[in-house]
């Protein structure tokens, strides 16, 4: 495209010649858009609502959409969330109380609620005071090949495709999975000291670490499930108490970081 525009000479002659006009070019959308073909694969362990927020903020699709595909994911691949029974019984809007086991409710209760901009966990007996003390040291997978292999699974059989992976994704996941660790452990400094001064002990985690906190407890209930190879039955056992063997206490400790994980998603999605 060009303009014609007249120049006036010193003669006052005129003559006219065509001005350069800059072109522009609107590319749609749909061309600068890259194709991903993603596969999810079947997973006893992630938490439902983990998967439906992983699918909004990556994919960017509306919650309704999120869900939907995350209940495909578990028609065709009999996916099953493993989260506490009381997240999804006694969750109210102000708080949630949860309990170690029936027998013991009165020594074994907690409350967890929002308080402006922090997570406030409340009543914290030194039981379930140990066990948040052992989220940091939970996600290690030191020892467990099984377990490391799960956290950085490759994502296809291709030669070019694993080494690319390896060079490029993994070392931002194992400084995404460090970094939320570290974070963790700075909030979990409040609960320092020995097992009698942790009786009603209250932590308070701040909004902002909530994305370092699910991180975290993802990767600590997949190292915990791993190591010990629990099934998909004994992972849907939410009332099994955790006095007993050690197999019992470690599956406690993963629903109850799927409890914490339920908590701080609704919180999030309700921001």
């Amino acid at each position: 495209m060009s303009a014609v525009i007249a120049v006036r000479g010193e003669q006052g002659s005129t003559s006219t010649v065509e001005a350069p006009v800059k072109e522009s070019e609107t590319r749609g959308e749909e061309e600068l858009d890259i194709p991903w073909q993603v596969v999810v694969h079947n997973d006893p362990v992630n938490l439902m609502t983990y998967v439906t927020m992983v699918f909004q903020r990556v994919f960017g699709y509306p919650r309704e959409k999120a869900e939907r595909h995350m209940k495909c994911i578990r028609k065709a691949a009999r996916f099953c969330g493993a989260a506490c029974a009381s997240a999804r019984s006694s969750m109210s809007s102000s708080s949630t109380v949860i309990s170690s086991s029936r027998r013991s409710r009165k020594l074994s209760d907690m409350e967890i609620c929002r308080e402006g901009d922090a997570l406030r966990i409340g009543d914290l007996d030194p039981f379930l005071a140990e066990l948040l003390r052992q989220i940091p040291a939970s996600t290690s997978t030191e020892g467990a090949e099984i377990a490391e292999s799960r956290l950085f699974s490759t994502p296809s059989g291709e030669k070019e495709m694993c080494a690319e992976w390896k060079s490029y994704v993994e070392p931002e996941l194992r400084r995404l999975f460090r970094s939320s660790t570290e974070t963790v452990a700075a909030d979990l400094v409040q609960l320092n000291g020995n097992e009698k001064s942790l009786r009603n002990r209250t932590l308070k985690i701040p909004f902002e670490h909530a994305d370092a906190w699910l991180n975290a407890l993802n990767q600590a209930r997949l190292v915990i499930a791993e190591k010990n190879k629990f099934s998909e039955e004994e992972l849907n056992d939410h009332d099994r108490s955790p006095i007993g063997s050690r197999r019992d206490l470690s599956l406690f400790q993963v629903n109850f970081y799927g409890f914490l994980q339920e908590f701080i998603l609704r919180e999030m999605m309700a921001d």
